[in-house]
């Protein structure tokens, strides 16, 4: 089976056996993939956590020099130039956080709700969904009324063709083009 040539222009799976073939020759690939993701990811993970490290290393030493040298000082933040780039501090802001079940509870117990509580309308398009029935050429129609009901439009989605191989391992690209 080996002498066949996939990439042939003109090559088709002709039978079974050739199929089974193709089904291994995914496999094989999904396999050897995996393998290099796999590889590559921690050979990424390591090299940035090695230069993590270093960033982190020099930006407590520069923080540490940012405090030694007079700098320029905002409402908002500190900074101090170098021709290589700034040094900035960021001063703290104040961050709000609550509850939003026991805020409501306390705007509705103080009466303030007409001002603070905003009331969301959206349609219910689940049931909606229900009232209508889709027509021949793609228009929709009120079952009930039988009015057309230009607001809706129909597409049709294009075909899917996956491959599951047996064995636990699938293609992982649902719809992907394999050719």
């Amino acid at each position: 089976m080996d002498d066949l040539r996939p990439l042939e222009v003109g090559w088709s799976i002709q039978n079974d056996q050739q199929a089974e073939w193709a089904l291994q020759k995914i496999k094989e690939a999904q396999k050897d993939r995996d393998f290099w993701v796999k590889y590559y990811s921690d050979l990424i993970y390591k090299v940035e956590k090695d230069n993590n490290g270093t960033i982190d290393f020099f930006r407590a030493k520069l923080s540490e020099y940012f405090n030694t040298v007079p700098h320029k000082e905002t409402k908002t933040q500190e900074k101090y130039g170098l021709p290589s780039g700034t040094l900035i501090l960021k001063k703290p802001k104040s961050i709000w956080k609550y509850d939003e079940q026991k805020l409501f509870n306390w705007v509705t117990d103080n009466g303030l709700g007409s001002d603070y509580i905003k009331v969301k309308r959206s349609l219910d398009w689940a049931d909606l969904k229900k009232r209508f029935t889709e027509l021949a050429d793609g228009k929709i129609v009120d079952k009930e009324t039988g009015e057309i009901c230009e607001a809706v439009t129909v597409e049709q989605s294009e075909p899917v063709f996956d491959i599951t191989i047996n064995g636990g391992f699938n293609d992982g690209n649902s719809g992907a083009d394999l050719g």
